[in-house]
């Protein structure tokens, strides 16, 4: 459930457990209300299959997005398109990005006991990230890996030294965009080769950069469905990130610290990471670890019951995202949890377990708010849940360019190059030019001006004149006030 006991909790908990059932225990434990070490070592001897670890470090999102109603949704669309359109294995598709920077992860060095600092050379503190776009099907194959640099403007002679086919692209972040995955997506179907009679599935994660109409449209084109997986789950649903990218970050590391102690006082730039990924791509992008990852996600060979409700216990805390009747059932789950065996004695009869000593995890409702929407696993070619991003993205649209402007003092003609504007009472005449002071709309106080050709001096309006920008920017006019 990611809410395991360290030794010191472990102790407290042996203690109370005792006292409770009224078992005997030495004195000493009273002291401290905590059971000793000594007892713990021996516990440790009497249950060779427990062992103190350190532990991975697991997201609140990870553990309470990855339940069974989320899987389950997610197996139910690939059930419907195996069914549908008759996928082949080397037709199941997974993409993802995995990041690779210059300061890599040195690996443990021999040296002496007690040396209280130890340190390996890196190129940095803080390295430049490239991020990597990688492709596997169901049977181990793979697609050349598409770059993406830390650059304003790419060239060809970044990528010298990559696996062959690679491209790649840049951006001043290093992080992949929508304009940038669609240029991957075309270098992907260049070596997919979909057609009318082979449809191909990809799968992928529903980050922003891959939810975009451009690239749902290209998709329809080429006969190539999309489906996401779930939020926060593709650690357990993702071939990519359950066997291959483990690996190939390892192997990289190995490449940057080889290259590292070859070339001492020269460190690690952007421009050498595609060579050093070359390698680790050649170790790690074996066909037995790809099969491996799309056997263990349940994806091919397909098993929707790859996970078994032990998996979801972290999400038993929450029941995030459960319908009423699954949230009744995952609570008494919880509860009906056995105590292990205990030798026949009086004590069976009144025992206390440790359950009821110390309660599982277990958070409130949630209250209900507007907020952000959540994802979910979808398939996003198909025509409903394409309208529906459409719409999305499209209402997203329109309230940055509502966010960008605001209300005038001033009308707009259909040119957009001339506008109603409030004067003092000043006599102008046509052909006359003025300049216009307007107010900007932000949380600083600032002005433009601008300089305005009288076209009308609206007799009818002493306080108004008609003005002809001779430098017009629409939207700059809009985002500002007219005083």
């Amino acid at each position: 459930m990611h809410y395991g006991l360290n030794r010191k909790a472990a102790l407290k908990l042996t203690y109370n457990f005792a006292k409770s059932n009224k078992i005997k225990y030495p004195k000493a434990w009273d002291v401290g209300e905590t059971a000793t070490k000594d007892w713990l070592r021996g516990f440790y001897t009497r249950n060779p299959n427990i062992s103190l670890r350190k532990p991975e470090a697991t997201s609140f999102s990870r553990s309470t997005s990855f339940n069974k109603n989320n899987v389950d949704k997610f197996y139910q669309h690939l059930k419907h398109i195996f069914q549908e359109k008759q996928i082949r294995p080397e037709d199941i598709w997974n993409i993802d990005e995995t990041e690779l920077t210059s300061v890599h992860k040195p690996k443990r060095v021999l040296t002496e006991k007690g040396s209280k600092q130890v340190g390996q050379m890196t190129s940095g503190e803080r390295g430049s990230l490239v991020t990597m776009c990688c492709s596997i099907n169901a049977i181990g194959q793979t697609i050349p890996p598409f770059y993406i640099f830390p650059r304003v403007n790419f060239r060809e002679i970044m990528l010298k030294g990559g696996p062959t086919g690679c491209k790649g692209a840049a951006h001043p972040s290093g992080w992949m965009t929508s304009e940038i995955f669609l240029i991957f997506f075309k270098h992907f179907l260049e070596y997919a080769k979909p057609s009318k009679e082979r449809h191909i599935l990809v799968i992928f994660d529903n980050h922003d950069s891959h939810i975009q109409i451009d690239l749902i449209n290209l998709a329809r084109e080429n006969n190539v469905i999309l489906l996401t997986l779930p939020p926060h789950s593709s650690h357990k649903l993702q071939p990519l990130d359950v066997s291959v990218c483990g690996p190939l970050k390892n192997y990289f590391n190995s490449a940057a610290e080889s290259m590292m102690l070859r070339n001492p006082g020269k460190p690690i730039q952007i421009y050498d990471i595609p060579g050093l990924s070359k390698g680790a791509l050649e170790k790690a992008f074996t066909p037995s670890n790809i099969v491996s990852g799309f056997k263990r996600t349940g994806i091919y060979p397909f098993n929707e019951n790859t996970f078994t409700d032990e998996n979801f216990f972290a999400a038993f805390v929450t029941d995030r995202n459960l319908p009423e009747d699954q949230t009744k059932a995952s609570s008494s789950t919880l509860e009906k949890v056995s105590p292990p065996d205990l030798p026949d004695g009086p004590l069976t009869s009144t025992l206390i377990t440790p359950e009821k000593i110390l309660p599982f995890p277990k958070a409130a409702p949630r209250l209900k708010s507007g907020g952000r929407k959540h994802g979910k696993s979808r398939i996003i070619t198909q025509t409903p849940e394409k309208n529906e991003i459409e719409v999305e993205q499209l209402s997203r649209k329109r309230k940055k360019e509502n966010h960008n402007s605001s209300d005038l003092e001033f009308t707009t003609n259909e040119d957009r190059d001339s506008e109603t504007v409030n004067i003092d009472d000043k006599t102008y005449n046509e052909g006359d030019y003025i300049l216009v002071k307007l107010k900007v709309e932000g949380k600083k106080e600032s002005f433009v001006h601008y300089i305005g050709n009288v076209i009308s001096a609206h007799p009818t309006e002493a306080s108004c004149l008609k003005v002809k920008y001779s430098r017009s920017n629409y939207w700059e006019i809009k985002r500002a006030k007219a005083l």
